[in-house]
């Protein structure tokens, strides 16, 4: 039985140019397109400004200014204690990041809040 009525589906103009149009694209290998989705992927940090961080890499402790994204890593800007009153600035990637407890820093952090006289 044969209905006259019924439509093929390739029969429609918009369906056939996008089939065209999908196979006029280049075909991409599954590394490259979880590279491609890898880099559009938004990156979250796993700390903010404010906290304090421990280098495992540099055996460091400091005390987060920027957080930002370079070239897909997150980084950190930090202030680090050199003596008990100066600090010099770093980045760190977040990788050899955890969370630290070390009170001078938190003497920094503390200071770095707006006075309220």
């Amino acid at each position: 039985m044969s209905d006259k009525n019924a439509k093929n589906p390739l029969d429609d103009e918009g369906t056939l140019a996008a089939v065209m149009k999908e196979m006029a694209k280049p075909r991409l290998t599954v590394s490259v397109r979880n590279i491609i989705e890898k880099a559009h992927t938004k990156t979250r940090a796993k700390f903010s400004v404010g906290a304090l961080l421990y280098n495992r890499n540099a055996k460091e402790n400091g005390l987060v200014k920027r957080v930002y994204q370079l070239s897909g890593v997150v980084m950190y800007e930090v202030s680090v204690p050199a003596t008990a009153n100066t600090y010099y600035t770093s980045d760190w990637a977040e990788s050899a990041l955890e969370l630290s407890n070390y009170a001078t820093l938190k003497t920094l952090k503390s200071s770095d809040e707006p006075r309220r006289d």
